[in-house]
């Protein structure tokens, strides 16, 4: 699964880390064309609007195992700068998490 909060181009890689039968949900731009179908995957569009009941859910997948962020690097915050860089590489697979 991957959810999406990006698109364009970031939207295109990520289908092809998806294995066949996986699904992509998407938060922004909705795709044109075939190319979810062309990847065996599907894809959904996700509108939300946060809420405290929303948020307990969330945390509680969280605190059981069921969601695992993948965090590709800890940066503190006097470091926010290099953790940019990193960002705009665009080699990130995972969440840069600031540290305060």
């Amino acid at each position: 699964m991957v959810l999406d909060t990006v698109g364009g181009d970031t939207f295109r890689r990520a289908l092809a880390t998806l294995r066949k039968g996986g699904i992509m949900v998407t938060i922004v731009a909705f795709p044109e064309g075939e190319e979810a179908k062309a990847h065996g995957v599907r894809v959904k569009r996700a509108f939300t609007v946060a809420n405290a009941g929303s948020l307990r859910a969330i945390t509680a997948l969280v605190e059981a195992g069921r969601v695992t962020p993948h965090v590709e690097k800890t940066f503190p915050l006097v470091d926010v700068k290099t953790a940019l860089a990193l960002s705009a590489a665009g080699r990130v697979r995972g969440k840069i998490v600031l540290t305060i």
